[in-house]
């Protein structure tokens, strides 16, 4: 699928989920695939600290002998970033920035994660 039909599934997944105000799709070591995030957010430099995150997250939970990642979640004052592995070689990145409520974002998540990959298969 190409990075313009992701955007659109990206697009319409922010206006379906509520409290996700950006997303996007990079491969595992950081390209960024496809973004819907605003204009004064770089992308590119979220999807490469998204893959970084992930490559943390994976040693920590093989460290702890949790099994695969699941995903990480860094949460802040104004809000809180989950990301996500998608198959054996992307991530997606979901965000909400009104304020921390990553119940809200691990809703969105397990609810764009099947759409994601299937748009990404396609």
């Amino acid at each position: 699928m190409d990075a313009e039909s992701l955007c659109a599934e990206l697009r319409e997944l922010l206006a379906e989920v509520i409290g996700v105000s950006g997303a996007l799709i990079a491969t595992g070591d950081g390209m960024l695939i496809a973004a819907e995030v605003e204009d004064s957010l770089h992308a590119e430099s979220i999807a490469a600290l998204a893959a970084a995150s992930a490559g943390v997250g994976t040693q920590f939970a093989y460290l702890m002998r949790l099994g695969e990642l699941g995903g990480t979640v860094v949460q802040g004052t104004k809000g809180c970033v989950a990301v996500h592995p998608i198959g054996d070689n992307a991530i997606l990145v979901l965000f909400g920035t009104d304020g921390p409520n990553v119940a809200r974002l691990h809703l969105a998540v397990r609810q764009a994660l099947p759409r994601v990959e299937a748009a990404l298969q396609a």
